[in-house]
């Protein structure tokens, strides 16, 4: 490929999704744009409503007829690397440093961790070196990360991921949202477990030259951004429901940017004051 080292495996392809139909918010073209000034030297794929056949895959299909984007772009994240191969990004990711050193393998992303929902009740779940104790358990607040990774064509994990929908439906038969059944990063991390992953925040080696690097490197979660981090996801939450409240902030961060430090100024304060009193 074009602009590609000779010992690179992935390609220069930067994919994500928007499948609304609307115009980009504010605040994702100022994400995106960090992708364009950043890494300058790659392609940028968008894949959107006439990209994939969604009646070819039942969770695909229903996820996309109740307009939950985000779950659509699940399988779709994972269908763009293994056929093209390259880097996906949530629209809502800013990067600050390029890829290129990355790659060279044949899959790549970070821990993501989240404290409050790896709680006491999920460490339980793990022996001393991180291996769960029961085969089948998921874990919950501490796995790999779906929002910012990289990955080789037919690259067999990626595979084994996008495989794991293609017998689930996000719709029961009532056609009631089964969504909360099928956060990406549990899933994702019980498929790495056959090749070698284990649940704890060091750099890991995995089989098949795959690497999960620290929390700090591909950030999931803002309390572990440093001067190390490439790229951060930002959680604009497009996908969750939203109180009026939490719907303002979504719009003001959204359409109205250079706003939003004042909103996230006002909550710290008035958390602050509901510690005090």
């Amino acid at each position: 490929m074009e602009g590609t080292n000779t010992h690179d495996k992935i390609p220069k392809i930067i994919h994500y999704c928007w499948f609304s139909g609307e115009e980009l918010p504010i605040f994702l073209k100022d994400c995106i744009d960090s992708w364009k000034r950043v890494m300058p030297d790659y392609k940028i794929r968008l894949w959107d409503a006439n990209s994939f056949d969604f009646d070819t895959v039942p969770f695909v299909k229903e996820a996309f007829s109740v307009k939950k984007w985000a779950f659509v772009a699940d399988y779709i994240r994972l269908y763009a690397l293994y056929t093209e191969g390259g880097i996906y990004f949530d629209s809502d990711v800013m990067v600050f440093k390029p890829f290129d050193e990355f790659l060279r393998y044949d899959f790549f992303t970070s821990h993501e961790i989240h404290p409050g929902n790896f709680t006491n009740a999920e460490r339980n779940k793990l022996d001393k070196s991180g291996r769960p104790i029961a085969k089948d358990d998921y874990v919950f607040g501490l796995n790999v990360q779906a929002a910012i990774m990289g990955g080789t064509k037919g690259n067999p994990y990626i595979k084994e991921c996008m495989e794991f929908y293609h017998d689930k439906h996000f719709l029961d038969a009532e056609g009631k949202s089964l969504s909360v059944q099928f956060i990406i990063g549990p899933y994702m991390s019980k498929i790495a477990e056959n090749y070698g992953y284990l649940y704890h925040e060091k750099e890991q080696m995995l089989d098949n030259n795959m690497k999960i690097f620290k929390p700090e490197i591909f950030v999931g979660n803002s309390v572990f951004l440093t001067k190390e981090s490439y790229a951060i996801h930002l959680c604009n939450g497009s996908w969750k429901e939203k109180t009026n409240y939490e719907k303002f902030q979504y719009n003001v961060r959204n359409q109205y940017p250079s706003f939003y430090p004042f909103i996230t100024f006002f909550d710290k304060v008035k958390r602050k004051m509901g510690e005090l009193f």
